[in-house]
């Protein structure tokens, strides 16, 4: 199973042009269960889980993310039962933590 992905800059799945954060430095502090806004394959911006990290080939991390928030009053449930709102998990997907297409948890995704 493969991980490598190659975008075309004109790619609606990257982040617009000039999204940027001041500082990188959180990316790799990232970890199971955060927060984070993530530009999702329809192209909106959407608050989602980082549900695992690991590091696909020497030097590269990249996030697990669930185009969801678990919250205890959420309408539905995974497979083990916890609560959420948002998408199920066969919209999940890999993304390389240095991608512009994850930003800071409130940064641009509409808070609801």
């Amino acid at each position: 199973m493969s991980f490598r992905r190659t975008y075309k800059k004109s790619s609606d799945l990257l982040a617009p042009t000039g999204f940027r954060t001041p500082s990188w430095t959180w990316r790799a502090e990232l970890k199971q269960n955060d927060l984070a806004d993530i530009y999702d394959t329809q192209g909106c911006w959407v608050i989602g889980t980082i549900l695992a990290v690991r590091e696909s080939e020497p030097g590269r991390r990249e996030v697990h993310v669930g185009y969801r928030v678990y919250c205890e009053a959420g309408s539905k449930a995974d497979a083990t039962g916890r609560k959420f709102e948002g998408w199920s998990e066969s919209f999940d997907e890999d993304i390389f933590v240095n991608s512009l297409r994850i930003q800071p948890y409130g940064s641009i995704a509409e808070l609801g």
